[in-house]
C-alpha cells in the first residue's frame, strides 16, 4: 500500500480511487447493499459529543455531499464537490505523526468492512478511529472519524457515510485502534494497528560506565548491594550510589527496569 515516492495527498487519492489499495478480490457471494435513503434519514437525528462535520462520500463518483456542519471550523460553503476537496482539508490539518496511520486506516476500511459484511450475515458495521492535527488557530486537536458503508456493489464499497467529530475534550492521545461496531448484534471488533503505522520513536541510549555495567550485571543476577560490594571489593555505599546515579541519568524507574532496557539495546 505504501508508495514512498508519492505525497500523503497523492497516496490518499490513490486509495480512494482504487477503493483500497490492499483490498483483495472479493467473491461474488457478497450481497449488494444500498442504505442511502435509510442513512440519510437516520443521520438527521444523530447527536455527537462535539463539533461535527458529516457527509456522504461517493467513492465510485469521487464526490461528496455535505449533510451537516455543527460548531466546527470546517466550512459548509461547499455543499458538494470532488473528494479531493476533503483530502485537502485532511492534508492541511493532520499531524505528521498520524499521516501513515490515516493512510493505513482508510486503506484498511475498504477490505475489513467487506470482510465483516460478508462473514457476519451481510450486516454493515460502523467503524471509527482518531487522528490528530493542528487547527487554524494553531491548537492541537483530536478528531474522531466514523464511517458507515452505504452502498456495496460488485464486491466493493462504493459509498460511505462519514462524520468527523472534534473530541479534544475527551482525549489528546492516539491509540492506534480501528473500532468496528454492529449495533444490531452489539458486537465490537478492535484492530490495533500501532505495529504497522506508529512513527518510530527515537532510541534512548543507555549510558553506563564500566563500573556501572559491572554493578548492573550483578544486580540483574539477583545479587544484593552487600554481595556486589564483596564481589567487586568496594563499599556498599559506593554500590548504592552507582545504582542511584545510573537509574537517574538514564531516566529509568528502578534497577530492574534499567537492566531490562540495557539488555534490549545490547548494552549488556
Amino acid at each position: 500500500m505504501k508508495k514512498a515516492s508519492l505525497t500523503f495527498k497523492e497516496q490518499l487519492i490513490h486509495i480512494y480511487r482504487q477503493k483500497g489499495t490492499s483490498k483483495k478480490v472479493q467473491s461474488n457471494v457478497i450481497k449488494d447493499l444500498d442504505n442511502y435513503d435509510k442513512l440519510l434519514e437516520e443521520s438527521k437525528s444523530y447527536h455527537y459529543p462535539g463539533p461535527t462535520y458529516s457527509c456522504i462520500l461517493d467513492v465510485e463518483q469521487q464526490t461528496f455531499k455535505v449533510l451537516a456542519v455543527q460548531g466546527t471550523y470546517f466550512t459548509d460553503d461547499v455543499p458538494s464537490g470532488p473528494v479531493e476537496y476533503l483530502i485537502d482539508l485532511v492534508n492541511e490539518f493532520i499531524l505528521d505523526d498520524d499521516r501513515q496511520m490515516y493512510l493505513y486506516t482508510i486503506d484498511k476500511l475498504f477490505s475489513y468492512h467487506l470482510y465483516l459484511y460478508s462473514t457476519r450475515g451481510n450486516k454493515p458495521y460502523k467503524s471509527s478511529f482518531t487522528f490528530r492535527g493542528i487547527s487554524e488557530a494553531g491548537k492541537k486537536e483530536v478528531l474522531m472519524q466514523q464511517n458507515i458503508p452505504i452502498r456495496i456493489k460488485n464486491g466493493e464499497v462504493t459509498m460511505y457515510f462519514i462524520s468527523v467529530t472534534n473530541i479534544s475534550h475527551i482525549t489528546t492521545d492516539q491509540n492506534y485502534t480501528i473500532n468496528f461496531y454492529n449495533s444490531d448484534e452489539k458486537e465490537s471488533v478492535n484492530l490495533n494497528v500501532e505495529a504497522y503505522c506508529a512513527p518510530e520513536k527515537p532510541s534512548h541510549l543507555i549510558e553506563l560506565s564500566d563500573r556501572e555495567k559491572d554493578i548492573l550485571i550483578l544486580s540483574s543476577d539477583g545479587m544484593s548491594a552487600k554481595e556486589i560490594s564483596g564481589k567487586l571489593e568496594i563499599a556498599v555505599e559506593t554500590v548504592n550510589r552507582h545504582k542511584k546515579n545510573m537509574i537517574k541519568k538514564n531516566k529509568m524507574k528502578n534497577i530492574i527496569h534499567l537492566a531490562s532496557e540495557a539488555i534490549k539495546k545490547g548494552v549488556l
